[in-house]
């Protein structure tokens, strides 16, 4: 996802293609998540029955990954690899 002050929050791509059902208001807490440090990083945060891991590539690329995972799966397992993406840009 990015963000922009014009558009609010745009989703770029998603997989599987079909729509995850991630709402508006949980697309602005990962945001907000972020938006204090303007530094990339990962967080991670529990809305419903799902966990969120994600991460943001800091401002120079500005995007924001997110991984939508079962209530029984861990963020924090998740990090090594969100930390690696940053690097595929």
């Amino acid at each position: 996802m990015k963000y922009d002050d014009k558009s609010g929050i745009s989703i770029k791509a998603e997989y599987p293609d079909e729509g995850l059902n991630v709402t508006n208001g949980t697309l602005m807490n990962i945001f907000s998540l972020h938006e204090f440090s303007k530094q990339d990083g990962v967080a991670s945060l529990t809305v419903g029955d799902v966990n969120i891991a994600t991460y943001y590539t800091g401002e120079d690329i500005d995007y924001y990954v997110v991984l939508i995972l079962k209530m029984l799966e861990n963020p924090e397992d998740y990090e090594e690899g969100l930390k690696k993406f940053h690097k595929s840009f």
